[in-house]
């Protein structure tokens, strides 16, 4: 019995890396293509999974949605554009993959707390 539970342990373990593999290869593909349009289906079809399965995995190992993942990854690399370059903020928004400066300024404030603009300008003087 206890060789039997051994083996499924193993066998879901492996399961579990195979899911790692196609999602950090995911997590990858993210950042590379942050400027991009990144959807759900993008995902799933880049990982060869259903959009559902993809939903449920990625949400079990990053404990967040898609979405709010994509957003926080955008964010920071909004912040290090804004502190290590002279881009303009609607510039650094189009880089981050941003459809427009209205989102972006609500994205960013709902993130960090301040504006973009504010946000840079505490950063580069400190």
């Amino acid at each position: 019995m206890s060789r039997l539970h051994s083996k499924q342990d193993t066998e879901a373990s492996v399961k579990k890396d195979n899911n790692r593999d196609w999602i950090n290869d995911i997590f990858s593909y993210i950042d590379h293509h942050l400027q991009h349009n990144i959807s759900l289906t993008t995902l799933a079809n880049e990982a060869l999974v259903s959009p559902a399965h993809f939903s449920r995995v990625f949400k079990d190992i990053t404990g967040m949605g898609l979405t709010v993942y994509v957003n926080k990854k955008r964010i920071f690399k909004a912040k290090e554009l804004l502190i290590t370059t002279n881009y303009t903020i609607s510039y650094v928004a189009e880089k981050c993959g941003f459809e427009s400066i209205p989102h972006f300024y609500r994205t960013f404030k709902k993130y960090i707390g301040t504006t973009p603009a504010h946000f840079r300008k505490e950063k580069v003087t400190k």
